[in-house]
């Protein structure tokens, strides 16, 4: 850039910073509510985006020429500045952190520094003398940014013909590159750092390029982020998987999942239909992170983080899609947000909603009934932020979701009915409605002490599903209408978590970060099916049960938990993480031969990790990872012992790097983990016919993952994103007397390699409209369900590879965008089978759809 340099210092309790100041002068609803509730949103939304335009009509009538490619923000916020001919001020050492958006053509300042910013991580506002002020976290007041202002090292860019100053460092760097790709912030380790720093491997993906690949919930999620696997059964229902981390079996959850600070994960099988919806960003991490996030996050975990109410301006977006499924029929969705200011630097509220019709596309011919599997979704969030001093912030979160769909999203794959949805028992009968809905609550105080953040949370779940479970189970001599099931699951808990973390390192010269927890838990699971099998044919023995089924799970938990890094020198890092956990289960049983017999069952743990991190330059890092996970056991019926925890050691050894001035980053990671004591089915000692759930020994994992993202030039970026798996038993200690699995058996629902290939080309249509064009495919190895604990089943269900592919093409007015987009262009089939049923999981066939967005 052509910016002499030149550089005045100020200090804040011995703390030095830089500051660049760049000068120019200046319960379930019904469609019919559910379509008036928008019909109001609606209204209120124009009014909202009317009286916007009303506040800003004195910029409109002076518009301005902007010409400012993608590139770093410490790049384009000086080319803003002299553009618009107004002060914009901003911290170096965030704005070097960010990349921003290409801004070509004619519009406001407001405009355009909203279209600037967009998805950045950055933000804007106004002071009350016409200054332009970013900031990294929009939750600061006008108090929090003169504080920093004042603690800055500063420079001054003056109007056109003036003088630019800026750091030292700057100057001394090449020239801005109009292709750099984003640095990346997370707070995967309950702080903000940049994702290469970070000793564990994590996938992030921002709220805007999860917007632009479509992503809208986790089985989406899953073909972007490499090791993450998912079997979607219906709403609320499904298997996630991390690094062949993810089990059918226990009643407690393998795979954490977070929104903001609320814990998520009800069961290994059962959770919750989380939208994708107005988020900053969502944060997958890999292995074990029982340090931090607890007993249900042995195979990893999973953050949505919702973007925060904002100080600044009302503004929101509106969007409306429309797409048609082959084999299926035409969807509408609705999605938006507002973000609403109440009192100045104190108080604001965002409330995000959206609203989904979608037609299925699997059949019932043997009750009349198409597109058995379709679904109505509504779900709303509120936020509310209350900044009520400098150092002490509040903030509130609900959330309201209710769907209403006909039957879960499978196929019956035997010769009796191929490609069909087909119930068990009642072959003519539709299928019985289904509901997944749940309430979400969180209040998360934060009080700054300077030397540390003490930060309470507390939430509150509920959830409701209920759904229809028919199978036709697959015996050797033949498929068998064996069973019916209605399920209803529902959940209940209160979670409170207290931590302390410090600021910015403590200790002598800042070398030092910890952070010091409890956590506490209080959950119900309340189970109800009813349940029989039908005659077997060809006389085939077997002791039939009639009736069903109603079971309460309870767990207290308390967990106390410390982490801390060292930075030795420089450039090495130390790092130590414990957990200590104590869990008190207890199940009642209200109907059966068990009826009114409670058991009770306590486990405790202590985990443990430890890392080393060397960089061996600003953007290149290795480092080296041991971590534990744990799982509580838990009940048995049939008057069987309890099944006992299983835990996993895993190792990790790791690179990233950002390469060729940040156009570059590349990313690997090894692992090897050894699971103990893994739970699965197993069969009663005295009739193998029967499965109950046990311990069937010992499995080894083992893999590689890269990450690979280029920004080749301005306009054109590339990624190749994958990972290779090796998952199989190696030792069984099962004693029972036809254990589910022997030794090489392939464990459960991990494919062998999985990888994503996406192209993002940018472009103009014309001097006023930007255009986008994104191409992407991704694939899924082969993987398979094994399970020869119940000897007249087929033991092997191999589920084949699939792939992807996706493509979107946009076009970007003032306000105003247009895409059209395609998923599954190839329409591939993924058939997932997930247990001895013979109905397996079924993606979406090939959808072609439009989608319109509205900023104001």
């Amino acid at each position: 850039m052509p910016y002499p340099c030149s550089l005045l210092t100020a200090h804040n309790n011995t703390k030095q910073h830089r500051f660049l100041c760049a000068v120019g002068r200046g319960n379930i609803v019904s469609k019919t509510d559910v379509i008036a509730i928008i019909k109001c949103v609606s209204v209120l939304w124009v009014l909202l985006g009317q009286a916007s335009f009303l506040m800003a009509a004195p910029q409109t009538r002076s518009l301005v020429q902007f010409d400012i490619p993608r590139q770093s923000a410490d790049d384009s916020l000086p080319a803003f500045g002299q553009q618009a001919d107004m002060t914009v001020m901003y911290a170096f050492e965030e704005a070097n952190q960010h990349i921003t958006n290409r801004l070509y053509g004619e519009y406001t300042r407001k405009e355009g520094i909203r279209i600037l910013l967009k998805g950045s991580g950055l933000y804007a506002r106004f002071s009350a003398d016409g200054h332009l002020i970013i900031t990294q976290n929009n939750q600061g007041n006008e108090m929090n940014s003169k504080k920093k202002i004042l603690a800055a090292t500063v420079g001054f860019f003056m109007g056109a013909g003036g003088v630019s100053h800026t750091s030292a460092e700057k100057a001394q760097s090449a020239e801005g590159m109009d292709w750099l790709l984003e640095e990346v912030v997370v707070t995967a380790q309950k702080r903000e750092q940049r994702l290469i720093d970070v000793p564990i491997s994590i996938t992030a993906i921002s709220g805007e390029d999860l917007d632009v690949a479509s992503i809208q919930n986790i089985a989406d999620l899953s073909y972007a982020v490499p090791n993450l696997s998912t079997v979607e059964i219906g709403p609320g229902y499904q298997i996630v998987t991390i690094r062949g981390v993810g089990n059918l079996r226990g009643n407690t959850p393998t795979i954490g999942i977070y929104l903001d600070e609320i814990p998520l994960s009800s069961g290994p099988l059962y959770s919750l239909d989380l939208q994708v919806v107005d988020l900053q960003q969502v944060e997958v991490l890999k292995g074990p992170q029982g340090t931090l996030y607890g007993q249900g996050s042995m195979g990893g975990t999973i953050r949505y983080i919702t973007n925060d109410p904002s100080f600044d301006d009302v503004e929101g977006r509106m969007t409306l899609s429309g797409y048609d499924t082959h084999r299926g029929g035409w969807s509408e969705e609705l999605t938006g947000f507002v973000n609403i200011p109440v009192i100045d630097d104190t108080l604001a509220f965002r409330v995000s909603a959206t609203y989904k019709d979608k037609p299925g596309w699997i059949d019932q011919p043997a009750a009349g009934v198409k597109d058995i599997n379709d679904s109505e979704l509504s779900n709303i969030r509120i936020k509310g932020l209350w900044q009520a001093t400098d150092e002490l912030a509040i903030k509130g979160n609900a959330i309201r979701h209710r769907n209403n769909y006909g039957a879960y999203s499978v196929v019956n794959t035997t010769p009796l009915k191929e490609s069909n949805f087909r119930r068990g028992v009642f072959p003519d009968q539709a299928v019985p409605p289904g509901t997944s809905d749940y309430d979400l609550y969180n209040l998360t105080i934060a009080y700054d002490f300077d030397f540390a953040t003490l930060i309470s949370s507390s939430s509150k779940h509920e959830q409701e599903t209920i759904g229809d479970d028919s199978q036709l189970i697959d015996f050797t001599f033949g498929p068998v209408e064996a069973v019916t099931t209605t399920l209803l699951n529902n959940v209940k808990s209160f979670t409170q978590d207290i931590r302390l973390t410090s600021n910015e390192g403590s200790g002598k010269n800042n070398l030092f970060d910890w952070t010091l927890g409890v956590f506490y838990n209080d959950a119900e699971t309340r189970l109800s099916y009813d349940a029989f099998w039908a005659l077997f044919p060809q006389g085939v023995p077997i002791d039939l049960r009639a009736g069903g089924y109603e079971i309460v799970n309870t767990t207290k938990s308390i967990a106390y938990y410390a982490d801390a890094s060292y930075a030795i020198t420089s450039q090495l890092t130390a790092g130590l993480g414990t957990r200590y956990f104590e869990d008190d289960q207890t199940q009642l049983v209200f109907t059966g031969p068990e009826a009114g017999i409670l058991k009770e069952a306590s486990f405790d743990k202590l985990s443990s990790r430890v890392y080393l991190s060397y960089a061996w330059t600003d953007n290149l890092n290795t480092y080296f990872n041991v971590s534990q996970g744990f799982r509580s056991g838990g009940f048995n019926q049939q008057g069987q012992p309890n099944y006992d925890p299983e835990q996993i050691l895993a190792y990790e050894l790791g690179t990233k790097s950002a390469l060729l001035d940040n156009r570059l980053n590349v990313n690997f990671a090894l692992f090897y983990s050894h699971y103990d004591d893994y739970i699965t089915t197993t069969a009663l000692p005295n009739d193998v016919t029967v499965g109950i759930t046990g311990n069937v020994g010992e499995a080894v994992i083992k893999g590689l993952e890269w990450e690979f993202d280029w920004a080749v030039t301005d306009q054109l970026s590339i990624g190749f994103n994958g990972a290779v798996t090796d998952a199989e038993f190696t030792n069984i200690t099962s004693t029972a007397p036809a254990p589910s699995n022997i030794k090489g058996d392939l464990v459960p629902f991990v494919p062998e390699y999985g990888y994503s290939v996406n192209s993002h080309y940018s472009f103009n249509w014309s001097s006023a409209v930007a255009g986008d064009f994104r191409l992407s495919y991704n694939r899924e190895g082969q993987s398979a369900v094994i399970d020869r604990g119940q000897s007249l089943a087929v033991e092997e269900h191999p589920n084949e590879p699939f792939g992807f592919l996706d493509a979107q093409l946009s076009a970007q007015w003032q306000s105003l965008s247009v895409e059209l987009f395609g998923q599954n262009l190839l329409d591939e089939d993924k058939l997932v089978g997930v247990s001895l049923s013979k109905q397996t999981a079924q993606h979406r066939p090939r959808t072609l759809g439009i989608r319109l967005s509205y900023d104001f």
